[in-house]
C-alpha cells in the first residue's frame, strides 16, 4: 500500500512541477492534497473490513440454506469432518 501511496503522490508531484511549481513545494503539496498516509490506509482497510464480513455472511447464509436444503447430506459431512 505505501509504494501505491508513494506512486499517486509522486504523479501529482510531477503534474504540479510541469505547473510551475517548485519540486520542493509541488511534492508539499501534492502531500496536502492528497491527504494523509495513515488516514487514507485507514479508510481503505475500513472499506475491506467490510467486503470481508460481507462476504462472510453471504458463505454462511449459503451454508445454512444448503443445510436446509439437505440435512441429511449436511449432517453426515460434519460428523464425518468431526
Amino acid at each position: 500500500m505505501n509504494s501505491e501511496l508513494r506512486f499517486h503522490i509522486d504523479e501529482l508531484t510531477e503534474e504540479y512541477i510541469a505547473a510551475g511549481m517548485s519540486p520542493e513545494e509541488a511534492h508539499r503539496r501534492a502531500t496536502l492534497d492528497f491527504g494523509g498516509h495513515e488516514n487514507f490506509k485507514e479508510q481503505v482497510r475500513d472499506v475491506y473490513r467490510i467486503r470481508l464480513l460481507d462476504a462472510t455472511l453471504a458463505n454462511l447464509k449459503s451454508a445454512f440454506r444448503f443445510i436446509r436444503k439437505s440435512p441429511t447430506f449436511s449432517l453426515t459431512v460434519i460428523l464425518t469432518l468431526a
